[in-house]
């Protein structure tokens, strides 16, 4: 122990005998140890923690899938859960749920917007946790078969602290949802915000209670399930025993009147059980590969990093491998020699340490809300947990042994003869040699990083500057919602009458209209299967309930017929526009106007009229090129009216339009606008994990090219002091300076091609990983990889450039009197 803290002693003089290297060393990675941990922070938040109950690996939530649905999973019926509820044996408690949508709320007389999920009497039980206040929702309070509950609410730590300022006596208290009361029962504990971990939970209602939704329709799929497997139950087990009560689930809940192709639909569904440890999240579908991407990317700058401290470390041992050598001769140990070394470069790695995680802790709650765009605030916590200390922990550990390890493998490998023979100079040439393999490395990887940069920048580019299929410019968009106690609209056809022409009315408006999903929109497009007829096979097409006019508001083109007017509503014959891809998809060359397409599933279709076709644009993810698409009428789908998206087209900046829109919505007493943005501001939403990859890739690139070239700096520098005297021998015999200065550039330029050959080879092989994550330009383009090469080789020609002009300048009677 003694010997430890004498060689921790010595390391600290050490370090502080050279404050401007060791500043620098610490700075560097600090930046670098700190990029990773906030990436991995947000990496955790989203993928890796846990939910905040008792045991959450024995949670699991219980879907079904039907195998022409590219959707992926559905949810269940009322009667398939309560028929699993009688017969299942592998969970100790099992719950329905359904919710994550935005309500209108009322509380102490203000209004706010929160989100509401819907449960069944065990929700609570099955979390296995303690209210912080009064009671949680039970069974008592739920009725599935009379489909009356109580009208009870259990609200957030969250909605506590902000609405109620953490008052003891708001049980009891009422808050109402919309027109419905209902009665503070408890408080949920703090931390603790439901299943969707970024959506806030904020009030929790019983199923078929006031304000929630709920049918016992046999057909309707709107409950998801979970439960608590028992004690010993694996996951595997818990699925292999409800796929063999699945069947017999499926003959007690088919819907009366399901024969032939619906019941054969009805019997292809199948169920999956799936760990629901880490809780639903809206974002991790996004961010979860492009984060595991940019962990990669930023571990190639920490290794970048490592890299060249490595060198460094090599350059200063070239110097003291004689002494080295003398200290092996007299008995010491490679241990003993190393030992010093592994500790300066703990205490410079846990210094860099600290300093990431603090960063992290800055700039991981920004990077968050750069990314989040929903309607109400996230409860996302990304405070640095055990895993994230963990990471950032072993990320110093690591790179201490990897800028310890190559220059004491490289000090100790001669031996103490072979050192004591080394003169100097052949010393400081395979310290050279060494350096420039590192230094190649650098390159490599530095390369690797820049022309991910190039492709992430190209493909923001691209998404902003792509043909979407309709006018991106002067479009104003009102995400509509009803207002508090507002009621339902008795006749909403004569409400968007009124409100369309109240809006046109303001000056500088050019047209109105609606969408149930607008443009661009949930980049999770939902399709639907559609068909040409009952018999044929389907064809998955993206959905869409649209107002009057929608598509000469946006700027479509209609190729053939007509679009929809005031006149197709819910008193005229079903009708539907499809887009050009979706018509040559089902008639080929015929002409579709006035034929027949069925939509929606074969238990449930509509046969809808065709009366247009427009051409296909990219009005939901703008990724997707030539969509195929069904539009319906939003007057003959009142169910979407309370909720719509409005469209307005201006003559001026739509910016300067947002204030009198929003008073026009409001003055008419149904809806207000929850949110009002031009388009560039909602396409802008919707591109966020391209946005932020751009961004941090752009930043890993750049940091890479000034690591690299310091590096390379001041190898080259350290080359040319120790070739100090076979310089002044060349020019003394004639050598001219351009010949000096070439030969120096010339080592650099093979140095540089080296690490772009390996860097390319590399690139090339990591395409498959991006592929998913850029658009407009593939991750192999050859433009974008020469541009890659060009800009390191430039980079590191600039770097080289001032120690070869030093190198040939040398005076050559000074470098042999001083050799």
């Amino acid at each position: 122990m003694a010997a430890l803290w004498r060689d921790i002693r010595f390391a600290l003089y050490t370090l502080r005998r050279s404050p401007a290297t060791t500043s620098v060393a610490v700075a560097t990675l600090a930046l670098v140890i700190g990029a990773n941990a906030a990436i991995f922070s947000l990496l955790n938040a989203l993928v890796l923690r846990p939910l905040p109950i008792p045991h959450p690996e024995q949670l699991a939530d219980l879907t079904t899938r039907i195998p022409d649905n590219v959707n992926g999973e559905d949810y269940l019926t009322l009667p398939m859960f309560q028929e699993f509820a009688r017969h299942q044996k592998v969970f100790s408690n099992l719950f329905a749920w359904t919710g994550g949508g935005v309500s209108n709320l009322e509380a102490n007389g203000a209004h706010f917007t929160a989100s509401i999920s819907s449960v069944s009497g065990d929700y609570y039980k099955t979390m296995g946790i303690a209210p912080l206040l009064g009671r949680f929702i039970e069974p008592s309070d739920v009725s599935l078969n009379s489909g009356i509950s109580n009208g009870v609410a259990v609200i957030s730590y969250r909605l506590w602290r902000e609405w109620y300022r953490g008052d003891p006596g708001v049980l009891g208290k009422t808050i109402r949802l919309g027109d419905k009361p209902l009665t503070i029962i408890g408080v949920e504990p703090e931390g603790y915000s439901g299943l969707i971990i970024d959506g806030s939970g904020d009030v929790t209602v019983p199923l078929f209670g006031p304000g929630s939704y709920g049918t016992r329709e046999p057909t309707a799929l709107w409950l998801k399930l979970y439960g608590r497997m028992k004690p010993g139950v694996t996951l595997q087990q818990a699925r292999a025993s409800l796929q063999l009560l699945w069947p017999s689930v499926q003959k007690l809940t088919l819907p009366p009147g399901y024969e032939g192709e619906r019941s054969k639909r009805f019997f292809a569904r199948t169920i999956a059980l799936e760990s629901a440890r880490n809780g639903f999240s809206y974002m991790r579908k996004r961010f979860a590969h492009p984060l595991v991407v940019l962990l990669v990317l930023v571990g190639s700058l920490l290794l970048i990093a490592c890299l060249n401290l490595a060198n460094l470390s090599i350059a200063k041992m070239a110097s003291q491998q004689h002494a080295w050598g003398v200290r092996l001769a007299l008995g010491a140990s490679v241990w003993d020699l190393t030992r010093p070394l592994l500790i300066e470069s703990l205490l410079v790695s846990i210094a860099a340490a600290l300093l990431g995680l603090a960063m992290a802790y800055a700039i991981t709650p920004a990077l968050l809300h750069m990314t989040w765009t929903g309607l109400v605030e996230t409860p996302l916590s990304t405070t640095p947990d055990f895993r994230v200390v963990a990471f950032t922990a072993a990320a110093a550990i690591i790179t201490a042994l990897l800028f310890t390890i190559i220059p004491a493998c490289y000090a100790t490998r001669a031996g103490a003869i072979n050192s004591l023979r080394q003169n100097m100079r052949s010393v400081h040439r395979g310290s050279t040699q060494l350096g420039k393999m590192l230094l190649a490395a650098q390159v490599a990887l530095s390369l690797v990083l820049v022309t991910g940069a190039i492709l992430f920048a190209k493909t923001l580019i691209s998404l902003h500057t792509v043909d979407v299929g309709y006018k991106r410019d002067h479009l104003l968009t009102l995400q509509l919602f009803p207002q508090p106690g507002s009621g339902k609209l008795q006749n909403f056809d004569a409400y968007h009458r009124e409100l369309t022409d109240e809006i046109r009315a303001i000056p500088g408006v050019l047209a109105v209209s609606y969408s149930n999903s607008g443009a661009p929109a949930n980049p999770f497009e939902g399709k639907r299967p559609v068909y040409r007829s009952p018999e044929s096979q389907p064809v998955q097409a993206i959905d869409d309930v649209i107002g009057p006019d929608f598509f000469s508001t946006v700027g479509m083109r209609v190729l053939a017929g007509r679009e929809f007017t005031w006149s197709d509503d819910e008193h005229s014959p079903q009708v539907a526009v499809v887009s050009q891809t979706l018509a040559e998809r089902l008639y080929g060359r015929q002409n579709p106007i006035r034929q027949y397409l069925y939509w929606g599933v074969r238990a449930t279709q509509m046969k809808l009229r065709i009366v247009g076709v427009v051409n296909s644009a990219s009005l939901w993810n703008v990724e997707t090129i030539q969509p195929m698409a069904v539009y319906r009428p939003l007057l003959q789908n009142p169910e979407y009216s309370d909720e719509p998206l409005m469209d307005v087209r201006t003559a001026p900046d739509p910016a300067t339009l947002k204030s009198a829109a929003e008073r026009v919505i409001r003055s008419l007493g149904h809806h207000y606008s929850l949110r009002t943005a031009t388009l560039d501001e909602r396409l802008s939403s919707f591109i966020t994990v391209q946005r932020l990859t751009a961004l941090l890739a752009g930043f890993f690139g750049a940091a890479a090219l000034l690591i690299a070239s310091i590096g390379l700096y001041g190898l080259v520098s350290f080359h040319v002091t120790q070739r100090t005297r076979e310089l002044g021998v060349r020019i003394a015999l004639g050598a001219q300076s351009r010949q000096v200065l070439l030969m120096v550039l010339r080592e650099v330029l093979l140095v540089a091609a080296l690490g772009c050959l390996l860097g390319l080879v590399s690139s090339i092989a990591l395409r498959s990983y991006v592929a998913g994550l850029v658009f407009g330009v593939s991750a192999t383009d050859p433009l974008v990889l020469a541009s890659g090469i060009l800009i390191l080789i430039g980079v590191s020609m600039l770097a080289g450039f001032a120690p070869a002009r030093r190198a040939a300048a040398v005076d050559p009677a000074e470098a042999l009197r001083s050799g």
